[in-house]
């Protein structure tokens, strides 16, 4: 069975891509570790659940999971922005 995915960052309407400018804020460790799980979601046919899992008593909605001490307090990867929907 061969699994596609492409990773889409969503934008604004005025053409902004919020994501972009929150990995720019990241140390470039962190930025690399996220960038890191999001290339795993394109290329592993079988993602770990602990990289990505589909959200309870949801039908098709999944969520990338990156965590890291390294992040800043209260920063988070948005569900929006990082939410599979297949």
């Amino acid at each position: 069975m061969d699994i596609s995915r492409t990773v889409i960052f969503c934008k604004t309407t005025d053409g902004e891509c919020p994501i972009h400018d929150f990995l720019d804020s990241l140390s470039g460790k962190v930025s690399r570790k996220i960038t890191w799980v999001l290339k795993l979601l394109e290329d592993l046919e079988v993602v770990p659940s602990s990289y990505f899992k589909k959200l309870v008593s949801t039908e098709e909605i999944w969520e990338c999971r990156i965590v890291s001490t390294q992040m800043p307090t209260g920063h988070f990867v948005s569900s929006q922005v990082m939410t599979w929907l297949s």
